[in-house]
């Protein structure tokens, strides 16, 4: 419930604060006053579309907020919940606030928490429900009675059902259909990709090749200067003729022998130096080796400098990495493998489409089949709240229809119809206002004011659904009038009783029902304009309901109607 809604610099509102509460409260005054506005700013805070046209003359901003109760409410804590945006300390409150300013930019916040305008309007969307002078045209679209219908019948699960079905039989049939493209293309395809794993293959690649390659490369590149270094090393330590540096370490091992006895710490040199002569051996036969590897392989630079460029060239076409050119050949092998059996693949996907066609075709069915029952049930709602509002002579159903299709899924006992992710059915409904017309769709019969009361009288059978807490109505009762007029206040009344509802309102026996009645008037303040809202109690009451009756004064007549109104609805008047 809407509680409390505070508006500043929006257009002739230079700073309002609106205290609201349970049940009807009307809004009433003089055209250009200022109530539309008023909606407007709640529209805002419902995600509405923000212009810099909005705001006040001379303001950089204009800022609208609104409290709501949201106590109870599971629906809306569980979003709030989930989006992060429950305030466990609000005790049981909701502050939404919006800022708009003059460069067009605009910035929402859900309890201090930053957010977007699409995520305030999927809350606006369990907050309030406003319906306007151009949502009442809603009901000419037969898309929207679809929506309604569903709505009215809680068809939440089986929409969830057919929604789901339709999607997988979709991502199969798409599957099916590219398996079925051209043949010739995908058997050039498959030409191609054994041509690419052909090359690969050839190439004989293994992981870290080309790293290990380049070592060598740069060894065979400076072969001189290595050949040079480990024959010097080799003649030097083991094989100069004269002298070379094991022969000098045997020399003096043998000399440090033939006294150690005489001197313990001589006696301990003779294992490090017997371990430096092994030392030296090793080093030697290293060095011989290498030197013999180098002398060995004449033209090795040229077969090193080939592959490199080889798998280079491959790394270049297909991967970064030896691993990664590997990796593409064999998805390579998959994808050619597929194509090579696409027949028995298409078998399968072809059976599968089939299993999930039947799948959707049974959710399809349990959908159409509960919706038949909900038009039953809302044919004959409508038919008892029309009768409260002076439509008791009108007839009202819902035409089923469904669309034949070559692509489409096969029903029993409907044929092939044209299934998406809504269900099968295309209704519209259809309404006789006067006794021996025939039924003919809602956009070629009803009048502005039957249309008004249409859409209160499915508010007031979807009342008992739950649903949003708020009801929000700006000039419902277009194109009434009369006793039509008493009836609809009569109904907003008890609707009133199970929703907060706002409604601004031209006629007197709406207003005279209202819990609470606000007039809306615009004062010259400082030479700017701007507009008030006062709560209408006794006296002032009376005067805004003659007004209402009988023009801007009202006259004495108009004064005593205007009481017997209130005192029939059991209003105080002081």
């Amino acid at each position: 419930m809407l509680t409390e809604l505070t508006i500043s610099d929006l257009a002739i509102i230079d700073h309002l604060t609106l205290e609201l509460g349970p049940g009807l409260t009307a809004l009433t005054g003089e055209t250009g006053a200022g109530k539309s506005i008023i909606l407007g700013a709640l529209s805002l805070l419902l995600g509405e579309r923000a212009s810099s046209d909005d705001l006040r003359a001379g303001a950089s901003e204009a800022e609208v907020s609104a409290r709501f109760d949201i106590a109870g409410r599971r629906a809306i804590n569980s979003h709030l919940d989930a989006e992060g945006l429950l305030d466990p300390d609000a005790e049981g409150t909701a502050l939404i606030r919006r800022l708009i300013s003059r460069e067009g930019r605009s910035r929402c916040w859900v309890n201090g928490k930053p957010v977007s305008v699409t995520a305030l309007k999927q809350l606006g969307d369990l907050l309030v429900d406003l319906h306007g002078q151009h949502q009442h045209q809603s009901l000419l679209d037969p898309e929207r009675h679809r929506e309604v219908l569903d709505e009215f019948g809680g068809h939440g699960r089986e929409l969830e059902a057919v929604s789901a079905a339709h999607a997988s039989w979709s991502e199969t049939r798409a599957a099916r259909k590219r398996l079925e493209g051209d043949a010739r293309e995908l058997e050039r395809r498959r030409e191609f990709l054994l041509h690419q794993i052909r090359e690969i293959e050839a190439a004989g690649l293994r992981d870290g090749e080309l790293a290990e390659l380049e070592i060598e490369r740069s060894r065979l590149r400076h072969a001189d200067a290595l050949l040079h270094a480990t024959a010097l090393g080799v003649e030097r330590l083991v094989e100069g003729e004269e002298t070379n540096a094991l022969a000098l370490m045997a020399e003096v091992r043998r000399e440090i022998e033939a006294v150690a006895e005489h001197d313990p710490a001589l006696a301990a040199l003779l294992e490090p130096l017997r371990g430096a002569e092994a030392s030296l051996l090793d080093i030697a036969e290293t060095l011989r080796s290498q030197r013999d590897r180098i002398e060995a392989e004449p033209g090795r630079l040229d077969q090193v400098e080939e592959r490199i460029d080889a798998i280079r060239r491959l790394l270049r076409r297909h991967g970064d990495t030896e691993v990664e050119v590997l990796a593409l050949a064999d998805q390579w092998r998959e994808e050619a493998a597929s194509i090579e059996n696409r027949d028995a693949e298409r078998e399968r996907l072809a059976a599968e489409e089939a299993r999930r066609a039947r799948q959707l075709a049974e959710a399809a069915l349990a959908l159409h089949a509960a919706r038949e029952s909900s038009a039953a049930k809302l044919s004959r709602a409508l038919a008892r709240e029309l009768a409260d509002v002076a439509m008791d002579t009108v007839r009202f159903d819902v035409r089923f229809e469904t669309h034949e299709s070559a692509e489409g899924i096969e029903l029993e006992g409907h044929g092939r119809i044209h299934v998406d992710e809504t269900g099968m059915d295309r209704l519209e409904f259809l309404i006789s206002p006067n006794p021996g017309e025939p039924l003919k769709p809602l956009a070629k019969i009803a009048s502005g004011g039957e249309l008004s009361r249409i859409m209160l009288a499915l508010k007031a059978v979807a009342a008992g659904k739950g649903g949003v807490p708020t009801l929000v109505f700006d000039e419902i009762d277009v194109g009434i009038s009369g006793q039509t007029a008493a009836r609809v206040g009569e109904k907003m009344a008890r609707l009133s009783e199970r929703h907060q509802i706002l409604c601004i309102t031209h006629l007197p026996q709406i207003a005279a029902r209202a819990r609470v009645h606000l007039g809306v008037s615009k004062r010259v303040r400082g030479k700017r304009t701007v507009t008030e809202v006062a709560r209408l109690e006794g006296e002032e009451r009376v005067q805004a309901l003659a007004t209402l009756i009988g023009g801007a004064k009202g006259s004495e007549a108009a004064r005593r109607h205007a009481a017997e109104m209130l005192g029939a609805t059991g209003a105080e008047i002081r």
